[in-house]
């Protein structure tokens, strides 16, 4: 009877330590962002309207129309002039975007609406769509009525139930092995949309390139008839009669391992092509410059004159804003570095951000920037100094690199001290004793090179399980 009942307390000490570490490694591991609807409260949504005494219009519209072609899975080595020659030869520009871990895509999606980052909580909300978003560009360009059509993954239907004036969802998503069918259904859409002309965004969302990399992996042949599929599908835009005055962007909303799946923070997973097209675009620039995804949401919220998302911690990236005036592009990086600076504001206090560097980059920059609009608004503009301009446009981008990677590392922390105790915990060996009593015993080794195989992996963000089944990373 004595050995039984010893028998019984080494087990339920062997749950309670196993359970309380799980415990303490999620509170670690699943960190809590700071609360929207708490701090955001506090920060103005409107477009500033005044410079230091001076006048400011917020810029129309840069574009009648704009596309969002996302392809998902599609890594930044996949478009080439062999894969996928019309995109390749025809794009505007060919920039470089990084995207934040957890690499799948509800995560990822809220990033390009909202500009701000996830975390690996989302995981979970990924796998039963509990969330929907309260902010984002869709949401601000419902409130000025204006019309989005999307066709697609229906991740983006669960996320935005009320935003779309039309929308065509694919209801496939879960079943990896449809290379094609769902594809042809979002081309479809995309015809008849390009016929109607009625709308401001249109959001086209591909799923067969992940699904033949979740099947076939990345090396299979069918890759590269899939990009050629992307790549025709492309040209139909780009060659339609009715769109004078248009804004195209291709990318992905996260790569593809080599294997084929997702879910890590490896260059091939978090590195995605971001083309650019237009009528009217300049010569593109030499080399690939890498912005951040989150980028997107305040350079598109400038670019379609609504406001910049309450979320969004993004910067804004340069070379989307050559169809602005010099006037309306320097209205674009005061308003995003005032939006930015309102945000640490709250975040790290107004007397910590009065003390800043960042703080003093801004004051100059408004300051230089205000010294341009009297020249910008005389005559031709031939006044406009170039020292002045690039002065303030170096201070308000800076300042907002600053202010952005501040709040990244703000919004989401592990806690590596209680990672490792809940680790510890669940390594932990209980011993019996010689007269029935239960004691803790070290972990064992393989537990300890387990523990450091964890930790490493917590440190570099990356989350310990591949999540490679697609009702976790495709959703």
């Amino acid at each position: 009877m004595e050995h039984h009942k010893s028998r019984m307390g080494y087990t339920l000490c062997m749950l309670t330590l196993f359970m309380c570490g799980a415990v303490l490694f999620l509170i670690g591991f699943f960190p809590a962002s700071y609360s929207a609807s708490e701090e955001e409260k506090s920060i103005p949504n409107d477009r500033p309207t005044t410079l230091h005494g001076i006048k400011l219009e917020p810029p129309p519209p840069s574009y009648d129309s704009f596309i969002l072609f996302l392809v998902d899975a599609l890594r930044e080595d996949f478009p080439s002039a062999t894969s996928m020659p019309v995109a390749f030869a025809r794009a505007c520009e060919k920039l470089t975007l990084h995207v934040d871990i957890p690499t799948v895509t509800m995560p990822r999606l809220k990033s390009i609406t909202t500009g701000t980052l996830s975390n690996f909580i989302d995981i979970a909300l990924n796998v039963g769509h509990t969330e929907q978003l309260e902010d984002s560009l869709l949401h601000r360009l419902k409130q000025r009525n204006r019309v989005v059509s999307f066709a697609g993954d229906h991740t983006w239907a669960n996320l935005f139930p009320s935003e779309f004036t039309r929308r065509a969802e694919n209801n496939d998503s879960f079943f990896v092995n449809d290379f094609y069918e769902g594809d042809r259904n979002v081309t479809k859409v995309l015809e008849s949309e390009l016929e109607m002309n009625d709308w401001s965004l249109l959001i086209l969302h591909y799923l067969g390139l992940d699904h033949i990399g979740h099947v076939e992996g990345n090396e299979s042949p069918k890759v590269q008839h899939k990009l050629k599929e992307m790549d025709e599908s492309v040209q139909k835009i780009l060659d339609h009669r009715n769109f004078p005055n248009y804004l195209v962007l291709l990318t992905g909303d996260h790569g593809m391992a080599d294997g084929g799946g997702h879910g890590g923070n490896t260059p091939a997973e978090t590195l995605v092509p971001l083309y650019l097209y237009s009528k009217n675009c300049s010569k593109p620039s030499s080399g690939s410059k890498r912005y951040n995804q989150i980028d997107l949401a305040p350079t598109l919220a400038v670019l379609l004159s609504v406001e910049i998302p309450s979320l969004s911690i993004g910067c804004l990236i340069p070379e989307m804003l050559q169809s602005l005036s010099l006037e309306h592009e320097m209205y674009a990086y005061f308003y995003n570095a005032h939006h930015l600076l309102n945000k640490a504001r709250v975040k790290f206090g107004h007397e910590k951000v009065r003390r800043s560097d960042y703080y003093t980059w801004y004051q100059n920059a408004t300051l230089l920037h205000r010294q341009l609009l009297l020249p910008l608004r005389d005559g031709d503009g031939s006044g406009t100094s170039q020292v002045l301009y690039q002065n303030a446009k170096l201070n308000y981008i800076r300042l907002s690199r600053e202010i952005s990677g501040l709040l990244s590392e703000s919004l989401v922390k592990f806690d590596y001290g209680f990672i490792v105790l809940g680790l510890s915990l669940t390594t932990a060996r209980p011993v019996l004793g010689h007269n029935g009593s239960v004691k803790i015993g070290q972990p064992q080794g393989g537990a300890i090179a387990g523990l450091y195989g964890y930790g490493c992996c917590a440190q570099c963000g990356q989350p310990y399980i591949r999540y490679n089944l697609h009702k976790l990373n495709a959703l």
